[in-house]
């Protein structure tokens, strides 16, 4: 498709276009468990001022957000470096919804990645999501965190080997889900995030609304701030569905 002025916005209207972001408010669901990580302060109103304006702080982590591949690896790139041609790409959802239902836990395993590619192999440059109905928790953080008695948080997330696949075999640019971490809620050596960043692919984390897309024939845009030497940034997230 030729895109001129007037062509594209015309094409999006005829989609079904998803947002995958939470809003970034207090009391959200934090990895640390830091009670209010995100502060918003009004700084100024239209009756005071004749203008309204506020500033903010946060975590590079929080919210819904992309992982740069030197959150892990000192030599990997940070948020403003990731090309711009890797944020908008082609998405593919895994819906693992009922596994999760009866295992929080629950790993993406290399099985269950051959089973979804029956319907075709998961191309190169594309985003894969997993999609486990964590996001109906996102309003009860402490539920959303799933933390034991001694502190242990149990989420779903994707198994190494499943990772390492999508990553060597199948060329992603990166791995999103719809809870806190990429790795599994009790992880406590984070295999995933070691190895996909060390390979220079980002990550997403706490996306929303993933059960709305299908499972192929999707592009997501993935709006992360350009953050210098950034570690990660929050994003506004929208998937568009032919």
């Amino acid at each position: 498709m030729n895109f001129f002025p007037g062509v594209l916005v015309k094409e999006m209207a005829k989609r079904k276009i998803v947002d995958l972001s939470h809003k970034l408010q207090s009391g959200t669901a934090d990895f640390h468990n830091k009670k209010d990580a995100f502060q918003y302060v009004c700084n100024f109103t239209v009756a005071k001022d004749g203008f309204a304006a506020g500033s903010f702080t946060m975590p590079e982590h929080f919210g819904t957000h992309v992982d740069a591949p030197l959150h892990f690896n000192p030599d990997g790139l940070s948020i403003d470096q990731i090309p711009a041609e890797k944020l908008i790409v082609p998405l593919y959802v895994i819906d693992l919804q009922s596994e999760v239902q009866s295992n929080p836990d629950y790993c993406l395993t290399l099985d269950r990645l051959h089973e979804f590619e029956k319907d075709g192999a998961i191309e190169a440059g594309a985003v894969v999501a997993c999609c486990t109905g964590w996001g109906a928790r996102w309003d009860r953080p402490d539920s959303y965190r799933n933390a034991d008695t001694d502190g242990v948080m149990h989420f779903p997330g994707y198994s190494p080997e499943a990772a390492r696949y999508l990553v060597e075999e199948r060329g992603v640019v990166g791995m999103g889900i719809d809870t806190l971490s990429i790795d599994f809620g009790a992880s406590k050596t984070y295999e995933v995030h070691r190895m996909a960043l060390g390979q220079g692919i980002f990550l997403i984390e706490n996306l929303a609304n993933l059960e709305q897309l299908p499972a192929r024939h999707s592009t997501v845009f993935l709006g992360a701030l350009p953050i210098a030497g950034g570690t990660g940034a929050p994003a506004r997230i929208l998937a568009v569905a032919d």
